[in-house]
């Protein structure tokens, strides 16, 4: 266990080789609970098994997105690129908001929680469940 852990401290850091930026790390506190909970084997076998069949999914046919939709890229995502993000609205006919979160990588929710908190309590307002709307933003 203690070297599952040791490996998951090693991809999380900010000097591993797929986050080669420390503004794309997640935030030491979110590594400790992350690893809380992936210390437990199962947990980790899920985790690993998510991004094993990561490659599939991309051969699944979903049809187009009719809800509204919003996507918060952060500016410093090294994971992410900023057309990759913005060519998601091709893939939705719902409203689609995009949100660039400055100073953010990939970990937004844990890098400015805050944030992330206010634009998705925002986006909740404007589309309340049950609610239809035609408008569509980008930003």
């Amino acid at each position: 266990m203690r070297r599952d852990q040791a490996a998951t401290r090693r991809i999380c850091s900010p000097h591993s080789s797929c986050v080669n930026s420390r503004r794309d790390s997640a935030p030491e506190a979110a590594i400790a609970e992350y690893l809380s909970v992936l210390g437990n084997e199962a947990a980790l076998e899920a985790a690993l098994a998510w991004y094993r069949a990561a490659g599939a999914l991309t051969r699944v046919e979903v049809g187009a997105i009719t809800v509204p939709t919003l996507y918060l890229w952060g500016d410093q995502d090294s994971t992410v690129g900023r057309s990759a993000a913005e060519s998601t609205a091709d893939f939705v006919t719902g409203p689609f908001r995009f949100e660039v979160i400055r100073g953010a990588g990939h970990f937004i929710t844990d890098q400015q929680p805050a944030r992330v908190t206010e634009l998705l309590l925002d986006h909740v307002r404007r589309h309340p469940a049950g609610a239809r709307s035609t408008t569509s933003t980008s930003g």
